[in-house]
């Protein structure tokens, strides 16, 4: 009661600042939506991604409503992409219609710091972004040795960006794209494994690792022809996926790379006809 007394000192300000104030007393289930182990706790939440407020010395408390109105304004001023744990990015997948994963395995990365420059642009886009320091989650996705990485999910759909992601500028305008226009998810064999798993239809572009040294093929060609046809196979519950991997087109005997194939309940059938007639 003497924290929610003094936070109403505050109200009035966030409402200035267009910015919600709200309290919820329905205990561990909702916190946990936001990562919330602790109670109370205040959690400003911008764009779906929550950042819980710390409180840095023995001498403050929730009920210091200046050191708190300061905070918020702060946060709400200052896009930052915030660090997750592997059951919040799993939340927040569930929650956030598009959202920018940043995987990484080294403390202190210098392209994954230069990204944060990209934060206020995503949040204009209303696109969340986040980041993760997890090898063993980083491994469910098939980025082990690819990172730092980036995914983008769309729908709990995710992509890799399969490119330079040291330019910020560069990243941004892959973010965009896949914001603003239908493209063919780009995917790791894990990631295919487990979209074929949960979905009754999903075709597949298998590029290979050297795709583009293909002579006959030209996979760019093939790709920008099978993104004409990505909406009308959505709209008949097709999922449209590319991956360079593999493994997954080996082990359903796929031997001559690059092909086309559909999963039909989990079982491969490969399309015999010209790759670049979509």
């Amino acid at each position: 009661d003497e924290i929610i007394n003094s936070l109403e000192n505050i109200d009035d300000d966030l409402d200035l600042e267009n910015i919600s104030f709200v309290k919820c007393g329905e205990g561990e289930d909702a916190g946990a939506e936001y990562g919330v182990l602790d109670f109370p706790s205040i959690v400003f939440i911008q764009n779906g991604i929550p950042n819980t407020y710390e409180v840095e010395n023995e001498e403050e408390d929730l009920s210091d409503h200046e050191a708190i109105l300061a905070w918020v304004k702060e946060e709400a001023k200052t896009d930052r992409i915030h660090e997750v744990t592997d059951v919040l990015l799993g939340k927040l997948i569930e929650k956030i219609e598009d959202l920018v994963v940043i995987f990484y395995d080294m403390e202190e990365d210098p392209t994954v710091e230069n990204l944060q420059k990209i934060a206020n642009d995503c949040t204009d886009e209303e696109i969340g972004i986040i980041k993760i320091n997890d090898p063993d989650e980083a491994k469910d996705y098939g980025l082990e040795g690819k990172m730092p990485a980036i995914l983008y999910f769309e729908n709990k759909i995710p992509s890799l960006m399969n490119a330079n992601i040291e330019d910020e500028d560069d990243v941004l305008e892959w973010i965009k794209k896949r914001k603003t226009t239908t493209t063919i998810h780009e995917v790791t064999d894990a990631i295919l494994t487990d979209i074929v798993e949960n979905h009754e239809y999903v075709a597949v572009y298998f590029q290979g690792s050297d795709c583009d040294q293909n002579k006959e093929v030209n996979c760019n060609r093939v790709l920008a022809g099978l993104e004409t046809i990505d909406d009308d196979l959505e709209e008949i519950g097709i999922l449209t996926v590319t991956t360079e991997d593999t493994e997954v087109a080996t082990d359903n005997g796929v031997r001559d790379l690059p092909a086309i194939g559909i999963f039909r309940n989990g079982q491969l059938v490969v399309y015999e006809g010209d790759e670049q007639n979509e």
